[in-house]
């Protein structure tokens, strides 16, 4: 495993530190970082077999916020789009428009592509705290409209698009389509607004990969999930058919996009006790955001900010803001209670990002999900089939930490933090595991689906056992690497 460090705003002559990165998003091997009073850069990442070298791509001007500050990037499921919230409350959608011929001059290095706004999505008055994208999923309600007109019923020509769920400061949370074909407008408004259920700011959102629900992490100590209507927008091919509609019949208004399922607040711990405990922290933490997280196969929702009750921690002293801090894992479709709980942190967890790539058991019958628990100071990597952490790395920054993301690969995990800097974890191949190839093989996704209930099972994790592991592989960076102007090639050891 290599390490480096980052950012190319660090200006050595003028001592100023550089300014805080608050989100980074990783789409194959580029990624996207944005920052307080600075442009968002889009960055790439090449490996060889001694180095990881970082290549700067572009650099996009949010405009339309005066300050330039940007809380969070995320990439379209196709790569093709870039999606940016700005502290102005506005959104932006981003897209590649032509590649920038190489300059002569060599005191800077020069962006290689030029990217422009695609789309500008208002609704938000405050600040965007999380955006999150959904897979690509069919539009019944588009077919059904265009095929009314034919007396015919919605068939597989459904056309395909990604929804866009943003998270705001306001409470609010907005759902758009801002990749539909049929949308000329350059300043769209959302296809549906939540508004009223979240009492406070809303400081995360994850939308499941199959395309079934939406859950949403609050201030206000909750998280709530919300289930997609399948009649309007499905993650599965619809079933081909051509069947006329009677003459005379209509087709069924549009009703609500999504609907919610459950509010996440509190629950007994233990089966033979009535008394409920709130699982999550207050306002009073202080945290910038909450990005909860599904797992790559949907079948786990990891929620954050979680406080472990004093009966499962005796430690503990009966003040609330002691009890250990710790991330919650539910089963998919059973939110009234958690399965599991991630104790042994000594900060708030912030956020959980999940790797794309699933790893297959040692017998070869299963799989586990990899993913990154991020506290205040620390990163510690997990897999759904153990209960004790895969690694840990702490230290890596002088201040709080503020994101991470995966590669398509599984092989590279990138950090970023408030000091201004990020950090890239090289994994060797095969150093978390044998990688469960899909190739875009349908029947195989499918299967995986299938099993996921069953995978939640064999997990075996059990809240006493996960408190008695150790803290075990905590990593030791040897030196920091700062870059100024120049893309990083530096490598950092570790042991």
């Amino acid at each position: 495993m290599r390490t480096i460090f980052f950012h190319d705003s660090y200006d050595k002559k003028q001592s100023s530190r550089p300014n805080a990165v608050l989100s980074v998003d990783m789409n194959n091997n580029r990624f996207a970082t944005g920052s307080i009073a600075n442009p968002i850069k889009i960055w790439e990442v090449r490996s060889t077999e001694n180095a990881t070298e970082v290549d700067f791509i572009a650099e996009l001007d949010p405009v339309e916020d005066a300050n330039r500050n940007v809380n969070i990037v995320r990439w379209s499921p196709d790569g093709n789009f870039l999606a940016t919230g700005c502290a102005s409350g506005a959104i932006l959608v981003w897209r590649k428009s032509s590649d920038i011929s190489p300059s002569q001059s060599e005191d800077e290095i020069q962006p290689k592509e030029q990217w422009t706004i695609h789309k500008r999505l208002n609704g938000h008055s405050l600040d965007v705290l999380d955006l999150a994208w959904s897979p690509p999923m069919y539009n019944l309600n588009a077919s059904k409209q265009s095929n009314n007109k034919e007396n015919m019923q919605p068939s597989s020509t459904a056309p395909v698009t990604s929804l866009l769920a943003s998270a705001s400061f306001d409470s609010k949370i907005l759902i758009w389509d801002p990749l539909s074909k049929s949308e000329k407008k350059f300043i769209i408004e959302p296809i549906m607004e939540i508004k009223g259920d979240h009492k406070k700011a809303v400081q995360g959102v994850t939308w499941d990969p199959l395309g079934h629900f939406i859950a949403t992490q609050s201030c206000d100590r909750t998280v709530r999930v919300y289930q997609i209507n399948q009649e309007l927008f499905t993650f599965f091919p619809p079933a081909p058919t051509s069947t006329p509609v009677k003459k005379g019949k209509k087709v069924k208004p549009t009703s609500e996009l999504c609907s919610s399922v459950e509010v996440i607040r509190s629950c007994s711990i233990q089966e033979d006790e009535d008394k409920k405990v709130m699982l999550y922290k207050d306002e009073q933490a202080a945290l910038f955001s909450r990005r909860l997280c599904f797992s790559t196969d949907g079948s786990i929702l990891v929620t954050v900010t979680g406080q472990l009750p004093e009966r499962l921690a005796p430690q503990c002293n009966q003040k609330e803001e002691q009890c250990l801090d710790t991330a919650y894992l539910f089963s998919r479709n059973q939110w009234k209670k958690p399965f599991c709980c991630l104790p042994g942190h000594n900060e708030p967890i912030v956020a959980v990002r999940f790797s794309p790539v699933l790893y297959q058991t040692q017998d070869g019958q299963g799989y586990g999900q990899v993913y990154c628990v991020l506290s205040k100071k620390s990163v510690v990597i997990y897999n759904t089939r153990i209960t004790h952490p895969i690694s840990i790395m702490k230290d890596c920054f002088s201040e709080t930490i503020s994101d991470a993301t995966w590669s398509a690969d599984g092989n590279h995990l990138i950090v970023s933090s408030w000091d201004g800097y990020c950090c890239i974890v090289t994994f060797d191949e095969g150093e978390l595991g044998l990688k469960l190839s899909l190739n875009g093989d349908a029947k195989v996704i499918h299967k995986i689906m299938d099993q996921r209930a069953k995978g939640v099972q064999e997990m075996g994790v059990v809240e006493e056992n996960v408190q008695k592991q150790p803290v075990t592989n905590v990593v030791a960076v040897r030196r920091r690497v700062h870059h100024h102007n120049n893309p990083p090639n530096a490598v950092v050891t570790v042991e």
